[in-house]
């Protein structure tokens, strides 16, 4: 399914701005009401955040935890190695579960941008739950 997902720029217009540190999101399925059946159509939301890593940081771990989802979500890596986005095989989470996965591997010294792609495949709630991105054990806040 993700193959029909399309990650908006960095800068597109609509991304929203939130404080807080942990994504948690619900939402009615927008595939109620519609020809679409269980598994034959999806709906996309996605989540991003940006950091730099300075020179000279040690990075000892990355990582993006997911409490649960519904129905799926993948974790894709842009920066200045993967201009494009690169996912890694274990960075999905699938209903009703959540993952965690270690990504330090893919970031690099400079401008890193982590995004969430959410699917919702099926007419039913459409949620995201307890997402925390953690660096070196403590969890990515915004700066103030």
């Amino acid at each position: 399914m993700y193959d029909f997902a399309t990650i908006p720029a960095v800068d597109a217009a609509g991304w929203l701005s939130v404080g807080a540190a942990t994504v948690d999101f619900s939402a009615g399925s927008t595939l109620c009401g519609t020809p679409c059946s269980c598994l034959d159509g999806a709906d996309f939301t996605y989540f991003q955040t940006t950091f730099s890593i300075p020179d000279g940081f040690r990075l000892d771990a990355f990582e993006v935890a997911m409490e649960s989802v519904d129905d799926g979500t993948r974790v894709t890596v842009f920066n200045d190695r993967n201009p494009t986005g690169t996912t890694d095989p274990g960075a999905f989470a699938m209903f009703p579960s959540g993952t965690t996965v270690r990504l330090e591997r893919l970031l690099v010294t400079g401008l890193n941008r982590v995004v969430l792609t959410h699917v919702d495949d099926c007419c039913s709630g459409r949620t995201l739950r307890g997402v925390r991105v953690r660096i070196n054990s403590g969890n990515l806040e915004q700066c103030r």
